[in-house]
């Protein structure tokens, strides 16, 4: 495998974080208010897997530590995606 593409991993994360922060907004109104749609609660889960989910008990003690969460959770996400990218132009290469 090559290495990484730090620009790309950056991209995305920066792009991840702030859509997990958007979704994090969005759920501050559904424990008092009217349900969510269905699309935004599966997005939400999205957002919360896999630090916030698996470590439930350590990052929902403060907001910076579900902050830090979102946080994680973008560089999973930025590297999986990056990751798929890479073996995507590999197999494109072959063909």
């Amino acid at each position: 495998m090559k290495k990484v593409n730090y620009t790309l991993f950056l991209l995305l994360a920066v792009l991840i974080f702030c859509f997990c922060c958007a979704l994090f907004l969005n759920m501050l109104p559904s424990d008092s208010g009217p349900d969510p749609s269905h699309v935004s609660t599966v997005l939400e889960n999205i957002a919360l897997f896999p630090a916030i989910t698996l470590l439930e008990d350590l990052f929902t003690q403060s907001l910076f530590l579900v902050f830090t969460g979102f946080l994680l959770n973008s560089f999973f996400y930025a590297f999986l995606i990056e990751r798929l990218v890479a073996i995507f132009k590999i197999l494109v290469k072959k063909k």
